[in-house]
């Protein structure tokens, strides 16, 4: 693990093409979808676009709010306090974020 890794957890990794995992959240009264980035026991690490930049203002570290999980066996309404936005500065998802939740049930 790097000496700055500040998580306790290993994570999961997907695939950018994997579309199995989805989180879905209410936005301004509007249901948006976010692609999974990654997980672990705890947590999700969830992708917003740089199309859909504008609205990583709405998420704020220890906002705790509602999200259902999909996954390729369903779905799930889990409970989610955001941990950390993180904006993405190398690669296919440059100019999105990077929205880290701990997830409880």
């Amino acid at each position: 693990m790097n000496k700055n890794e500040k998580r306790s957890e290993k994570r999961a990794c997907f695939a950018p093409a994997d579309m199995g995992h989805w989180v879905e959240c209410r936005i301004n009264g509007e249901i948006k979808s976010f692609k999974v980035l990654n997980m672990c026991e705890n947590g999700i690490g969830m992708l917003v676009r740089q199309s859909d930049a504008d609205i990583l203002d709405v998420f704020r570290p220890d906002v705790l709010l509602t999200i259902t999980h999909i996954t390729p066996r369903g779905r799930m309404e889990v409970n989610a306090l955001i941990r950390h936005v993180s904006p993405i500065t190398k690669g296919e998802f440059k100019g999105g974020g990077c929205v880290g939740f701990s997830i409880s049930i």
